[in-house]
């Protein structure tokens, strides 16, 4: 399962833990080979709905790269509103994060979403570019003090 996919169902965990019968996916997602029928009993043999529910969000992301796609699939074929809605609900998050922009860096090269609302919340990069920009001075004051040091030492020379 591609990483996206992964990030989408960890962000969803909840909402899909409340909302979503499996009992009506089951069939399918057996029928096309994402689940063997002892994945099945796994999640079958939870004892509420909820469980069961967080026990396939776990089998699927571990159940290979068509996973996600076919989970998808098995929400159109039973037409059902509220697994549209669930749909509908998880296309927008891949969008979402897609073409998320706002992403704050480290050092390490690691990065995080920065799930912040941009119009409430001042952007990260004025913070950096001061920090950098004080970087720059300081360096640069040590340079001009170091060329200072050499040219008084040159004075100092001559004047002897």
């Amino acid at each position: 399962m591609e990483e996206l996919h992964r990030e989408i169902l960890r962000k969803k965990r909840v909402f899909l833990a409340k909302n979503l019968d499996i009992s009506l996916l089951m069939s399918y997602m057996i029928q096309e080979r994402i689940f063997s029928s002892d994945m099945a009993e796994m999640i079958t043999s939870k004892k509420t709905r909820r469980r069961k529910t967080e026990k396939f969000l776990d089998l699927l992301e571990i159940s290979g790269p068509k996973a996600y796609p076919v989970f998808l699939a098995a929400l159109d074929q039973e037409k059902c509103s509220s697994f549209a809605y669930i749909k509908q609900t998880l296309v927008e998050m891949e969008e979402k994060l897609k073409t998320k922009t706002n992403r704050v860096k480290f050092k390490d090269g690691g990065a995080y979403d920065n799930d912040v609302d941009e119009e409430k919340t001042p952007l990260k990069t004025d913070t950096l570019q001061q920090e950098i920009e004080l970087k720059v001075i300081a360096e640069d004051g040590r340079r001009r003090s170091g060329i200072q040091e050499h040219a008084e030492s040159q004075l100092g020379m001559l004047h002897k």
